[in-house]
């Protein structure tokens, strides 16, 4: 009886340990994602940027280009 409930031991002692390991696993894994997650984040508040400065010399440039169309009609 005592050979049993020691292999029974060892067995929730494996299945312990090993819930462990997953669940560290797990969380590096977490980690990971969340650290590609906040450069994703950043490259994208970036390019936001970007597109914004973008559109503002497009809109400045279409108001010159309008601006040079009517003063070569006068």
């Amino acid at each position: 009886r005592i050979e049993t409930l020691e292999k029974e031991s060892a067995s929730l002692a494996d299945r312990l340990i090993q819930g462990q390991v997953t669940r560290a696993q797990e969380a590096e894994e977490n980690y990971l994602i969340k650290r590609e997650l906040a450069t994703i984040k950043q490259q994208s508040d970036e390019a936001s940027a970007k597109l914004e400065q973008a559109e503002n010399t497009i809109r400045k440039l279409q108001h010159q280009q309008q601006w040079h169309k009517c003063n070569s009609n006068y």
